[in-house]
């Protein structure tokens, strides 16, 4: 990646029974890392993406099969992202000087929580917010 140059980023989000509002990407200097008094990165600088629009085509067929929960009478998703799907998603982040950087994505459920919410029990799963080392030069 180039100094002073947009990056584009894109993925896809895994909907929960919670729904899905909003993705949200940071890109923060390694040189100032988050505080260990900021766990669950709640005071980054969380950019929100846009969640692209439900596919045309599902499974090769041209609309979803006649009433199919969820769907409208032409076959379209009757909200968008639908509960227990993936979601497509892009950003354009803005430019950043030479260095080192780490790059983290999260989601905020439809009451407006961030995810993956912390695991109250060890044994009860992996919930983290992923990161991905980036090199400008």
């Amino acid at each position: 990646m180039t100094p002073h140059t947009p990056l584009a980023v894109s993925g896809y989000a895994q909907v929960g029974i919670s729904g899905l509002s909003k993705v949200q990407v940071s890109l923060e200097p390694d040189a100032n890392p988050p505080t260990e008094n900021d766990p669950h990165f709640k005071k980054l600088n969380w950019i929100d993406a846009e969640i692209l629009p439900a596919p045309t085509t599902w499974s090769g067929l041209p609309e979803a099969p006649p009433d199919t929960h969820g769907f409208d009478t032409h076959g379209r998703p009757i909200t968008w992202p639908l509960r227990l799907t993936n979601a497509h998603w892009a950003a354009l982040l803005p430019g950043v000087p030479a260095g080192d950087y780490t790059f983290r994505c999260r989601t905020i459920d439809q009451p407006g929580q961030a995810q993956p919410l912390p695991r109250p029990f060890r044994e009860s799963g992996h919930a983290a917010i992923e990161s991905v080392g980036v090199v400008v030069r």
